[in-house]
């Protein structure tokens, strides 16, 4: 498992399922991932859980207020969920320009995903079950090699927004598409004083 094979196995869920049902898109993943042998399956974990935190940037945080309404941790925890189910090239468009997230078409307060957050979780408990093992005698997951986290380091841009809190001011300046689309005065429904 590479960042590639990570990719292609989501990207190959929406070519499938296509991107509208979060419900099929979790049981397609679901099979795709149960199909993968254990270390394969340890290994796609560890990419989603690097390509998770690199989300927990501002810019995304004020992406997910803008579109969501909302900016408690959960919710960014399910607005990223969405992001990386969408695949690499909405993934890293986002990176570059989180504005690029109204090309989109998704519904104000829906892009949340909160079950592909959960599905590895559940993963690994159904590839036990099937492997017919109890906790006692699971196999421990490997360490992703290196040079792997290396290869998904360089690919990534810094971040764009440096404050260390949002500014309900800069929201426009940011990302003025995504204020125009979702609502120009997403700041004042929040209540935010950030």
């Amino acid at each position: 498992m590479n960042k590639e094979k990570f990719w292609q196995l989501i990207d190959d869920v929406n070519s499938e399922v296509g991107e509208e049902s979060q419900e099929k898109i979790i049981e397609a993943t679901e099979k795709k991932l149960l199909d993968l042998e254990w270390e394969e399956l340890g290994y796609w974990f560890q990419i989603c859980a690097i390509y998770r935190e690199i989300l927990h940037r501002k810019e995304i945080e004020m992406a997910c207020m803008i579109i969501n309404k909302d900016h408690k941790s959960y919710t960014v925890g399910d607005f990223i969920g969405w992001i990386i189910s969408k695949g690499k090239n909405v993934y890293m468009d986002c990176l570059n320009s989180p504005d690029s997230l109204v090309k989109l078409n998704v519904k104000e307060g829906e892009a949340r995903f909160e079950e592909y957050n959960l599905l590895v979780y559940s993963m690994f408990g159904q590839k036990i079950s099937n492997m017919g093992l109890d906790v006692y005698s699971i196999p421990k997951v490997k360490t992703l090699p290196q040079e792997i986290k290396d290869e998904i380091q360089s690919e990534i841009p810094p971040p764009i927004y440096t404050k260390k809190r949002i500014m309900s001011k800069d929201m426009e300046l940011v990302m003025p598409e995504l204020y125009k689309k979702y609502n120009e005065s997403a700041e004042e429904n929040m209540g935010l004083s950030l």
